[in-house]
């Protein structure tokens, strides 16, 4: 191992499992007070006591080494639900903020670090006539996306260098989130791969937005996101072109999904904003759109997120890095690198360090 232990990691490493300092302390048999001071600076473990730490947290020695980016404060770039608690939004962070700490070792490692990846620019709403909406105009063109559906949200954002990444183990109440580290500037999209395909999009339409607008936590930051995705995926001219005679019934907004490939929820939403439809026929659409919980009916396939894996298949086939050697760059073990690196983006095929040509 080299550098020194850092006290960061073995914060994000609780957090990430949800444990208080207690819980790590009852289960690792630490006292709490020694653990306090560790994650701190106060005092450095003992060897026994960081065998005991990786064993609880299930990572290897070597996370406990890796260089932690600041612990961020993404709340302005969450796409959540109102009543998740501070504790999810940290476990959720955390998550982010250990991967992008693998990531950046895996990215040294193999010598692609590039400052300007991300060609994304700022564009201030506050410059434009109808602020949010006229800059997912721009993006639209900036993208040179034709008339229509955005074929592709995720590869357009990975084309653009935007790293996206499928979590298994988020709070079921967060949908995504973007974090712009400091040391590089590029930034990192994360998005709850429970979710159904057409909510996915609308998520990274959201952070897209968030990209494109935001560098810090404005009043209006949200809903300038939101304002963002609804033009970028639906914009209104063509959008209110395509609307059929009738809708009044959940199966007139079928059509209109599988032109747009966002969630009924959405387009209904849409017409609503558009004053389109009344309150009243928007209250019913949802009353019937209930009856299926949280699965839409037609559903949209999910993309493929396909940066991250490219960059980890480029240190095993070009580099030649092994299973064991990508493991402990994550510090993490077998089970935890396939449930983030692999499990989380099944569609995407498996690197060869495990034996297999493809996985769709």
């Amino acid at each position: 191992m080299i550098g020194d232990f850092n006290d960061k990691m073995l914060q994000l490493a609780r957090l990430r499992l949800g444990m208080t300092q207690k819980d790590l302390s009852d289960k690792s048999k630490i006292p709490q007070s020694i653990i306090s001071k560790i994650e701190i600076g106060f005092t450095m473990p003992s060897p026994l006591q960081i065998k005991a730490l990786a064993k609880t947290l299930n990572v290897q020695e070597s996370f406990f080494y890796i260089p932690a980016i600041p612990y961020p404060a993404i709340t302005p770039l969450f796409r959540r639900n109102s009543t998740i608690s501070q504790k999810e939004i940290n476990r959720a962070a955390a998550i982010g903020s250990i991967t992008i700490a693998q990531m950046t070792q895996i990215l040294k490692a193999s010598d692609l670090v590039n400052e300007n990846l991300c060609d994304i620019p700022f564009l201030n709403p506050d410059e434009y006539d109808d602020g949010a909406i006229s800059v997912a105009r721009a993006a639209r063109r900036f993208f040179n996306i034709p008339n229509g559906a955005v074929d592709n949200i995720t590869s357009l954002m990975e084309d653009h260098g935007v790293m996206i990444f499928y979590r298994t183990d988020f709070p079921d109440k967060i949908a995504g989130y973007t974090i712009y580290p400091e040391s590089f500037s590029f930034p990192y999209t994360f998005v709850n791969s429970s979710c159904q395909g057409e909510r996915i999009r609308m998520t990274l339409a959201h952070e897209l937005g968030h990209i494109f607008m935001h560098k810090f936590e404005t009043p209006d930051c949200e809903r300038e996101a939101w304002d963002f995705a609804e033009e970028f995926l639906m914009p209104e001219d063509e959008f209110v072109t395509s609307l059929p005679g009738k809708l009044t019934n959940l199966r007139d907004l079928i059509p209109l999904k599988l032109k747009w490939r966002v969630s009924i929820g959405a387009i209904s939403q849409r017409l609503k904003k558009l004053n389109i439809i009344t309150e009243r026929t928007f209250r019913y659409l949802r009353i019937q759109l209930s009856q299926y919980g949280k699965t839409e009916p037609y559903t949209i396939k999910k993309e493929k997120p396909q940066l991250y894996t490219a960059v980890l298949d480029y240190c095993n086939k070009k580099l030649n890095y092994t299973q064991s050697e990508l493991e402990y760059l994550t510090g993490f073990n077998s089970t935890e690198f396939d449930e983030y690196y692999i499990q989380s983006n099944p569609f995407q095929r498996r690197f060869s360090i495990y034996g297999a040509t493809s996985k769709e």
